[in-house]
């Protein structure tokens, strides 16, 4: 079965495709484009119904769920602090396909502001002498 043979195929096409990009410092846009071929070389059809499942978690926890779409572009908003790890599955016909490679964003803490220096300051000085 044609569909099976996509399991061994996604890990080696998201390897080469998926990416974290940039977009603000705790947001993550997660895209890849999906296969073409079964691991036979087999033409996948033209109008074949994908569904791409998003899993992640901050490194160390297990991961979830987050989202499906039938197009194979996400987007995280507002991460918490720490290295974030997603990776992707695909399901057609309803097989889900392995797990995709597992990439990474660090999200920093945020820098705290500068203190500007104060403006309008007045400084007075008073001296007092002492008679002798």
């Amino acid at each position: 079965m044609r569909v099976m043979k996509i399991l061994r195929l996604l890990p080696i096409l998201f390897a080469a495709i998926l990416l974290p990009q940039l977009a603000h410092a705790t947001d993550a846009i997660i895209t890849c484009t999906g296969p073409t071929t079964y691991t036979d070389g087999t033409a996948i059809a033209t109008g074949t119904v994908h569904s791409y499942a998003l899993y992640g978690a901050l490194q160390g926890q297990t991961k979830t769920k987050l989202a499906v779409s039938p197009t194979c572009s996400f987007t995280r908003t507002n991460l918490a602090v720490g290295t974030q790890e997603w990776y992707l599955t695909d399901t057609i016909a309803g097989i889900e396909s392995a797990p995709s490679v597992l990439v990474t964003k660090v999200i920093s803490p945020p820098t705290p502001p500068t203190p500007s220096a104060p403006g309008n300051v007045v400084v007075t000085i008073t001296v007092t002498v002492n008679a002798p």
